[in-house]
């Protein structure tokens, strides 16, 4: 039990109240509540059993009769143990790691005497086989005399450690008991994506765990550097990753395509360090497509044969195909760059249309490339000619008029001969004459016949597509 004494007046006094406060909370709790004035007075009877030994806050609060409020707070420390002599103040670097960096390599322990002693005696030792090794002896100390040591865990394995302070006075014995943690092991770094030397395209994911078995896990950084040495991405975390998910991402675009590292440190809270390096190339340049022999309006019968390019380092796969309203037809699928004969297109296997050619390649990581032209036509039906006058046998006398229709949807020239039934004399009526960009056309000549024979002759009409 506490007996609080203090004064609370004011002449339009209300009531007063006390409450306290763990140190390790924001909640206050009632002591008493009272009406009346004091002056240096006892104010209430505090029953501290069942409390955590511990620093707690008393504050004191006044109400008058208008609600006008005024506080005032104290700090106390409830000493539980009526035999404590001794009191831990701080223990730095209660986690660390003798691991010769320079950084939480020793564990400092500062104390302090509560009442005059005959000898202090700080040990250390191991909570599981209670190993001693490490022990120091003050000798006496005064009331309120703060003393500390370090103890350098340089052999010390992970694991969990016990302090001892222990103070001596006449036959009078008091002890702390705190306990402290080595961690000597450094946080787990495992990458199951990208692969070393792996190619990644303009958006880049790191995916993988990093987690440090003591629980003592602070941040990790992935780091992109280039063929310099130089860091041109990087990404920091406070935050432990599991299941694979993703550690980082990162935007390549901006960057040329070449060979790049990728670097990866965790650390823990006691400089333990993990360091993770890979190798990746990065591509951004879709394939290359380039036919030589195509262009558009190409008119194609019987096997042709596509040449061109098609060219990436990091190829998948590419397309050949052939498109007309009705469906998609695919010529060809490669798996490798080439450059010479890319795919042969029979005409034969495709009815007489205008299509259109379609090359489309990608690379592994997701560059495309599509190369179009249009207006392919094929043609696999010969052209025909037909005589509409005049008729077999027609008896001519001076001028021969011809009628007669060209037949095909790709005309390119024709001509006609007379040709001398009995001695095969043949005549040329109407040399190759082009008829470019003409379909299914019906023509009329006149010709004189007076340098013609007598006799039978047969006329012919040649025609050619293109």
């Amino acid at each position: 039990e506490a007996n609080i004494k203090g004064s609370v007046s004011d002449k339009h006094l209300n009531y007063y109240r006390l409450e306290y406060s763990n140190a390790l909370s924001s909640t206050w709790v009632l002591i008493e509540s009272n009406y009346g004035q004091r002056q240096n007075e006892n104010l209430s009877l505090w029953d501290t059993s069942g409390f955590n030994e511990g620093q707690y806050e008393v504050r004191l609060t006044g109400i008058d009769t208008f609600n006008n409020i005024s506080t005032t707070n104290v700090f106390v420390y409830v000493q539980t143990d009526p035999n404590a002599i001794i009191k831990i103040v701080s223990m730095e670097n209660s986690v660390f790691s003798p691991n010769g960096d320079g950084l939480f390599d020793t564990n400092k322990i500062i104390f302090k005497a509560l009442f005059p002693l005959d000898n202090v005696l700080v040990r250390i030792s191991n909570a599981n086989n209670n190993k001693i090794l490490f022990e120091q002896s003050f000798g006496s100390v005064d009331t309120g005399e703060q003393k500390e040591t370090l103890w350098d865990g340089e052999t010390a394995q992970t694991g969990i450690y016990e302090v001892h302070i222990s103070g001596y006075k006449g036959t009078n014995f008091g002890e702390k008991i705190r306990h402290v943690y080595v961690d000597n092991n450094a946080p787990i770094i495992t990458i199951t994506s990208p692969s070393d030397y792996q190619c990644v395209g303009k958006i880049f994911e790191i995916r993988g765990n990093i987690s440090d078995a003591e629980s003592n896990f602070l941040k990790y950084s992935a780091a992109v550097i280039d063929s310099s040495n130089n860091i041109i991405a990087d990404y920091y975390s406070y935050n432990e990753i599991s299941n694979n998910n993703i550690i980082a991402k990162f935007n390549n675009t901006a960057l040329p395509d070449g060979l790049y590292k990728l670097t990866i440190n965790a650390y823990d809270r006691v400089s333990n360090t993990s360091t993770y390096n890979l190798h990746f190339y990065i591509d951004n340049n879709p394939p290359v497509i380039d036919v030589r022999n195509i262009i558009d309006g190409k008119y194609i019968s019987g096997q042709y044969p596509i040449y061109g390019l098609v060219s990436d380092p990091n190829i998948t796969q590419y397309s050949v195909l052939l498109s007309n309203q009705i469906r998609v037809y695919t010529i060809l699928t490669g798996h490798n760059s080439v450059n010479g004969t890319i795919a042969v297109l029979n005409s034969v296997n495709y009815i007489d249309d205008s299509y259109t050619l379609i090359i489309h390649a990608n690379d592994s990581v997701g560059n495309i490339t599509e190369k179009i032209i249009n207006n392919i036509t094929i043609d696999n039906t010969s052209p025909a000619a037909h005589i509409i006058y005049p008729d077999a046998g027609t008896l001519i006398n001076t001028e021969i008029i011809f009628a007669y229709e060209l037949i095909d949807i790709n005309l390119q020239e024709y001509s006609i001969k007379a040709r001398k039934s009995i001695n095969g004399q043949i005549l040329s009526l109407i040399p190759n004459t082009p008829v470019w960009g003409v379909q299914d056309i019906i023509l009329t000549n006149h010709f004189n016949a007076a340098s013609m024979a007598d006799g039978e002759w047969k006329i012919i009409v040649s025609v050619k597509d293109k």
